[in-house]
């Protein structure tokens, strides 16, 4: 009976997976990483415009910061003009010709404006489409701290047509900075992290320097007095997933992750191909020092799309495979690999929860013609 379940999660997998790829492929089936919306096609829908005019614009480098004039315009005649400053945003997307930009104003010392170019995403909706549907993952958990965060602590962008000095630059996606306010509900966080680069099984180890900067982890936000204690309790996390013993990993784990939201981001993983959110593009985030919950952030290699934007990844890439006892084994980092094989039960049962709604393939769809 455990056999006919796996079998009946990975194909039902598989399946719908082929369902996603092939509206995927609709959407993008005359379209190329970098692809440009011709201006005259969405200038009159009512989209935000966004102005941004400085000298230094075309020569602005990844090591710059450039004074610019901003002027929004969210209809039509009606224009908001401010000081700030710019500078190009991101890792590897500093490579592609079109940039992602963090915009700082001056008068606002905790809050910046990003602008997300998007460039690999063809379709340029796969940001928002996963952003509702986390939020409606973690809408339909039980009760907890997250429950009640906006979103589900995913940060939501909206459509906005950039011009540099003058000329149509393209769509872009305005967010909000990764800030506590993101991820304040009933209850505002202790700590609020994530993990700048990618984590394998060496780096499960005694050394983490939890405020290394420039290495592993970015503090967004912490209490203030409890930065000891939040080093200790996120080096904990990771401690217990790579010692935990198999027949204690789900009692000892739960001591520091919120086991539900951590099932729905497993699944968030598997079932989306998101292959840059992994272990990178984590946002941690604690109400009581103690207990963790991950969220996700920044969705552009989803849909099995490539970090690069240059292919489609095989269907069944990353999909647990099963050993010759029936035994789960999945190809994902420490922590998500241990979950699920020490958690299967939970993990497949929760799956066949979320077939129902969220997941279901009809949902998805109507997801991606309503943003």
């Amino acid at each position: 009976m455990m056999q006919q379940k796996r079998n009946a999660v990975v194909m039902g997998f598989a399946v719908l997976l082929s369902i996603l790829f092939m509206v995927i492929y609709f959407l993008c089936r005359n379209q190329t990483m970098g692809y440009q919306v011709p201006e005259a096609e969405i200038q009159q829908t009512g989209i935000e415009k966004i102005y941004l005019t400085s000298r230094q614009l075309n020569t602005l480098s990844t090591d710059s910061v450039s004074y610019i004039i901003m002027e929004s315009e969210k209809a039509e005649g009606q224009r908001d003009f401010t000081n700030a400053y710019i500078a190009i945003q991101g890792g590897t997307s500093t490579v592609y010709p079109k940039k992602n930009y963090k915009i700082k104003l001056p008068e606002e010392s905790d809050y910046s404006i990003y602008l997300k170019a998007n460039y690999t995403d063809a379709t340029l909706l796969r940001g928002s489409v996963m952003a509702s549907l986390w939020a409606d993952m973690v809408a339909t958990e039980g009760i907890s701290d997250i429950t009640f965060v906006p979103n589900g602590g995913s940060i939501l962008g909206t459509p906005v047509l950039l011009y540099k000095n003058g000329q149509y630059n393209g769509i872009y996606f305005k967010t909000k900075s990764k800030s506590v306010e993101n991820y304040c509900g009933i209850k505002k966080p202790i700590a609020v992290v994530f993990c700048k680069k990618y984590l394998v099984e060496e780096d499960y180890n005694d050394d983490i320097d939890f405020y290394a900067l420039d290495s592993l982890w970015k503090n967004v936000y912490c209490q203030e007095g409890m930065e000891e204690a939040i080093e200790d309790s996120i080096s904990s996390l990771f401690q217990t997933a790579k010692q935990a013993s198999d027949e204690e990993f789900i009692t000892k784990m739960g001591e520091h992750i919120n086991l539900d939201t951590a099932i729905d981001y497993l699944l968030f993983l598997l079932f989306f191909q998101a292959d840059d959110n992994y272990t990178k593009n984590i946002i941690w985030v604690t109400y009581d020092g103690i207990k963790w919950y991950p969220t996700a952030y920044d969705f552009d290699s989803t849909f099995g799309l490539s970090w690069d934007g240059t292919e489609l990844l095989p269907l069944i890439y990353n999909l647990p495979s099963f050993d010759e006892k029936g035994n789960p084994v999945s190809s994902l980092s420490l922590l998500w690999n241990r979950l699920l094989e020490n958690n299967f039960e939970a993990v497949a049962d929760r799956y066949q929860i979320l077939r129902k709604d969220v997941l279901d393939e009809n949902n998805i769809l109507d997801c991606f013609y309503d943003v």
